[in-house]
């Protein structure tokens, strides 16, 4: 009673003077810093030291994401009837073994594809529990300052992923082993994170004893009645199917293939990305509130499609960053306005349901793009491959922004 007594004053507080919200974003840092030394060193490992081709780095950087596709849902279910706290310190346990069990199978001389395969899915499933189960306490930690939470957590998400993109850029100099020490003391800072905050008891009706798979079933069917929730999923799906192909398996061979990059190249392209989604943050956060999310949200991705086709021109290396920079403000934009619509459509009951089913559409949908642009650029290369899925962007985006109210949705 003290714990949530204390909790309800604290989201008074402005967002920064919070404690419970500075222990979110330092986990929020600690994770995503994390991930930012994966992005590098996972395709890096695969394209340039063990020189795959094209078809085997989608299937990889599949193995990825397909967890997600599988267990998010499940993950949001857990989340709904679990302490959000509890959840957070187990999984993060978990994940320290990814990168620490690489890093011996390297010192012992035992890295392979299969190796790798095995350290992508054990880290994608991590992901799928934390994903919803950080979504849902940033929904109860923030109150009524729900958008700027959002806003912020996006920021974050992006920006301490830099921090670990240009350490791993450094891979080259000082080896897979010592990055994966890195990447697990990230880890480590997210889970003491996690450890220090208040109890996040589960919202649950007590009466409602269903099984995970009628939650399951009860969140996809709540995601559909709600208005505002299924067309941010639908476009979320096509975003992870042809934007995260992209990003995930053109990007990297197109570094290596056309511009005869390795890790540092790959690192400043990510780098770029992440800056991209950090000054879309300042902007929105400098701006206010957001009248219109949907139709952020809608122009946003249009507009990631035609910079999609106009990133298949050959171009001098530095205007190709600047290209993935531009991807990076875009992104920014599309992934605050959908989790901002969602949080704020979501009754609390089912928040981290919705909130995984909003995941699924896009972390769900990346593993089927990777795999499917992965041979797409193996039969056609690189840049011949990408206007078949920014063409297909575009095409969800001109179909369902007329055919559903996201133009005229309004933040409450």
């Amino acid at each position: 009673m003290r714990a949530q007594e204390d909790a309800s004053q604290q989201t008074e507080l402005p967002l920064g003077k919070q404690r419970q919200f500075q222990l979110y974003a330092a986990g929020q840092t600690g994770w995503y810093a994390a991930w930012g030394v994966r992005h590098v060193l996972f395709p890096w490992l695969i394209v340039v030291v063990l020189n795959e081709s094209a078809d085997r780095v989608g299937v990889a950087q599949m193995a990825v994401l397909l967890p997600s596709l599988f267990f998010i849902l499940v993950g949001g279910a857990v989340a709904d009837r679990t302490d959000l706290r509890q959840l957070l310190i187990r999984i993060q346990w978990v994940a320290l073994v990814p990168p620490l069990g690489l890093a011996l199978l390297i010192l012992a001389g035992q890295m392979s594809y299969p190796v790798m395969i095995g350290y992508g899915l054990l880290l994608g499933l991590c992901t799928a529990f934390v994903t919803p189960a950080r979504d849902a306490l940033l929904s109860r930690i923030a109150g009524d300052q729900v958008q700027r939470a959002v806003t912020i957590a996006t920021g974050l998400q992006f920006g301490c992923q830099i921090i670990g993109i240009t350490i791993a850029g450094a891979a080259v100099a000082i080896g897979a082993p010592a990055l994966l020490l890195i990447q697990a003391g990230f880890v480590a800072i997210a889970l003491l994170a996690s450890w220090r905050l208040m109890p996040v008891p589960s919202m649950r009706d007590p009466a409602d004893n269903g099984s995970a798979l009628h939650d399951i079933a009860d969140g996809l069917k709540m995601a559909w009645r709600t208005p505002p929730i299924l067309p941010v999923i639908l476009l979320m799906i096509a975003m992870g199917l042809c934007f995260m192909g992209w990003f995930m398996v053109i990007l990297p061979i197109t570094i290596r293939d056309i511009y005869g990059g390795s890790s540092p190249e790959l690192a400043t392209a990510h780098s770029c990305f992440m800056a991209g989604t950090v000054v879309a943050t300042v902007l929105i956060l400098r701006r206010g509130t957001i009248r219109f999310p949907g139709r952020a949200l809608t122009l946003s991705l249009a507009a990631t499609a035609l910079l999609l086709l106009a990133s298949s021109v050959a171009m001098p290396l530095p205007a190709y960053f600047a290209c993935v920079f531009l991807f990076g403000i875009l992104s920014g934009v599309t992934m605050a306005m959908g989790r901002t619509m969602v949080q704020q459509a979501a009754p609390v009951s089912h928040r981290a349901r919705l909130l995984s089913v909003y995941q699924l559409g896009y972390l769900g949908a990346a593993p089927i793009g990777s795999l499917l642009v992965g041979f797409l650029t193996a039969a056609l290369g690189p840049q011949a491959a990408i206007p078949f899925p920014a063409l297909f962007l575009l095409g969800a985006v001109l179909l369902l922004t007329p055919a559903s109210r996201l133009w005229a949705q309004e933040s409450p």
